[in-house]
């Protein structure tokens, strides 16, 4: 695994110390039981454990294009219930810096790296980072890390074809929970729910739905140009 290397606002390189190799003992499982277990950690989530946030709003504030996210106690939740408990590997690697942003202020940044482990299936890591002030920065930090490295393992990589909506919120950008944003959000994710909460509304499968249109803005209202969504890496297959 090579080390990761990110680049200030300066342009300047900095890295995260690589990950040690996991010391755990060889685990040997059956194709069919690899299939089994990959089919598990990849299954879509119920309609309950799947949160929304904003990404990005219209200019007079009202309204929010939505998108779907896990928090990490059902990310954990999935890996204990498809594998068991002590079956799943997490090593974190953690490093502060000086990052001289684009007006030229220093700030301290952590970084941090999340390796995770499934042996006898597979094992990928990715990156987390957030600036060093801001409220509870290692614990959101290592949520990042770890969400990135359980998506590229598949673990609810399915969201990112999820088709974003608009609905109203409130001064605090906050979404505004009403029956008509419960129904884009349940709407927005029928085709990929499990199938006994799947509505009866001859939907398309997952696998036959194209590729979802974005829905367009609010007529007469302007944009602002979403924030860079969180990066994550290609989604590398574990049947190989």
């Amino acid at each position: 695994m090579s080390t990761s290397l990110l680049l200030d606002h300066s342009g300047q390189p900095f890295s995260i110390p690589e990950v040690a190799p996991s010391t755990a003992s060889p685990v040997t499982y059956s194709a069919e039981q690899r299939e089994e277990i990959i089919a598990k950690l990849t299954a879509p989530f119920c309609l309950e454990e799947v949160n929304w946030r904003v990404i990005s709003t219209t200019k007079d504030k009202k309204k929010g294009l939505i998108a779907p996210f896990l928090r990490t106690g059902y990310i954990l939740d999935r890996l204990n219930s498809a594998l068991g408990f002590g079956r799943w590997n997490k090593r974190l690697g953690e490093i502060r810096l000086d990052v001289t942003t684009k007006d030229g202020t220093v700030r301290s940044k952590i970084a941090m790296t999340c390796q995770l482990e499934i042996p006898g299936v597979g094992l990928n890591a990715s990156t987390g980072e957030c600036w060093a002030e801001e409220d509870n920065a290692v614990t959101s930090c290592e949520a990042q890390a770890f969400k990135r490295a359980a998506q590229n393992l598949g673990i609810g990589a399915y969201l990112f074809r999820i088709p974003k909506f608009w609905a109203d919120i409130d001064q605090h950008k906050s979404i505004v929970d009403s029956p008509a944003f419960r129904e884009a959000a349940a709407r927005a994710l029928d085709p990929f729910l499990p199938d006994e909460q799947r509505k009866k509304s001859g939907n398309t499968s997952p696998q036959q739905k194209q590729t979802p249109v974005q829905n367009a803005p609010p007529q007469n209202q302007t944009q602002q140009r979403p924030r860079s969504e969180e990066h994550t890496s290609e989604l590398q297959s574990l049947r190989h």
